[in-house]
């Protein structure tokens, strides 16, 4: 089953208290719900599966709160438990393009805003299955493995431009 798409956007006053906007797809209704604490909510439909809708979701932030600073990448589809001996090539196609291409669509879509205002950072949030196999969790682990390795080279490449990806 698929969990609740979390991403995380928090202006630099965050720490003070300020301004933090969450970016949230529920499962039960589809749609996305942005709460900026404690001064602003609005909402937003967002499927990180859709390029145009991640630039969509930087470009409102932008809009509303006049930067973007942090991006926290907590998306995941697990699917259903399997061997990778008997593969559903459609289920593991779907938690690729969420777990791996979400993550790195939603970073892409931010890190202009962030180069723009000369930096940022991007945390992406994986699983333990990628050091310890678990039965079934073979799509699940390998997606987030990729992710790992994305998350690597997203860091070297954007790094130069003051935008930290861990």
């Amino acid at each position: 089953a698929a969990t609740d798409v979390v991403h995380v956007f928090a202006d630099r006053k965050s720490a003070l208290g300020k301004e933090l906007v969450i970016l949230r797809k529920s499962i039960r209704s589809n749609s996305c719900v942005w709460v900026s604490w404690p001064k602003k909510a609005a909402k937003l439909p967002t499927d990180i599966t859709d390029a145009g809708q991640c630039r969509q979701a930087a470009e409102r932030t932008v809009k509303e709160f006049g930067r973007i600073d942090g991006l926290v990448n907590s998306a995941y589809f697990h699917g259903d438990f399997g061997p990778v001996s008997e593969p559903d090539f459609a289920t593991w196609s779907r938690i690729l393009d969420t777990n791996l291409m979400g993550s790195v669509r939603m970073t892409l879509a931010v890190a202009p805003q962030m180069k723009k205002q000369g930096g940022g950072a991007v945390v992406m949030i994986n699983t333990m299955t990628t050091l310890k196999p678990f039965p079934g969790e073979g799509a699940y682990a390998a997606s987030k493995s990729a992710l790992l390795t994305a998350t690597k080279y997203l860091a070297m490449e954007l790094g130069p431009s003051n935008i930290r990806v861990n």
